[in-house]
């Protein structure tokens, strides 16, 4: 790897745009497909929270939902809903590079603890039969380090997303890199990738390697194949 720094899969979705344009060509065209296909299964939810604390709310929102999964049951304590809501707003700080990142209030709280009960159900009712691991594990390949998923569900994995928008590039290129990093390591467990909304309740479900074929333009094994390529040797895609 040499002199090369090692980078995170958020810092390589948001950048390197010469390597997403030679390995995936096409994404935009997947984005539009993701956005057609998308179906519904929950109202949208009216947030009555600043824009600008959507984050820490939807943070909040999914930890709590994964602290509930865990403990398979449907309310937390409100001492545990206090010990997430430090959690997340010293993540954040880290993540945001900033001093800190002020507690939510009770509505914000609230928000976070409706969109956390949107996620169970969702799954509850679209995934009963698959045992769900949250924050699924990817080991590393060249200069990307470490990361985790957001849910894995038998052979489909999820990306979730609590804004007010439709689904973006940026949210199948996590999904693009946690599948390659998957792809590196021999393992097909994922042959589904899908994003899903639970504020503006609505999914989409897509096969792993008609959308790398989709986006790259290619086989899927050597788009994946590429992908890695970068991740050992980044100095030959200058």
């Amino acid at each position: 790897m040499g002199c090369c720094s090692l980078i995170t899969v958020t810092e390589l979705s948001r950048g390197y745009a010469s390597v997403w344009k030679r390995t995936f060509p096409f994404i935009s065209k997947l984005v539009r497909k993701s956005n057609l296909q998308k179906e519904t299964f929950e109202d949208h939810l009216t947030s009555k929270v600043d824009s600008s604390r959507r984050a820490i709310v939807n943070e909040i929102g999914f930890r709590i939902f994964e602290k509930s999964h865990k403990l398979d049951v449907e309310n937390l304590e409100d001492e545990d809903i206090e010990i997430i809501s430090v959690q997340a707003c010293k993540y954040l700080a880290g993540l945001e590079r900033v001093e800190h990142v002020a507690m939510p209030n009770k509505e914000e709280l609230n928000e976070s603890i409706l969109i956390a009960r949107r996620t169970r159900q969702y799954f509850s009712e679209n995934e009963p039969r698959s045992e769900l691991i949250i924050s699924p594990e990817f080991n590393g390949c060249g200069m990307v380090t470490p990361c985790f998923g957001d849910v894995l569900s038998g052979d489909t994995l999820y990306e979730i997303k609590a804004g007010e928008r439709e689904f973006r590039v940026s949210d199948l290129k996590q999904l693009l890199m946690y599948a390659t990093l998957n792809f590196s390591e021999h393992d097909e467990t994922i042959k589904y990738i899908a994003l899903m909304n639970p504020r503006r309740g609505d999914f989409v479900k897509l096969g792993i390697k008609e959308s790398v074929e989709i986006a790259s333009g290619k086989a899927a094994a050597d788009a994946f194949y590429e992908l890695i390529n970068f991740f050992d040797n980044p100095d030959d895609f200058r």
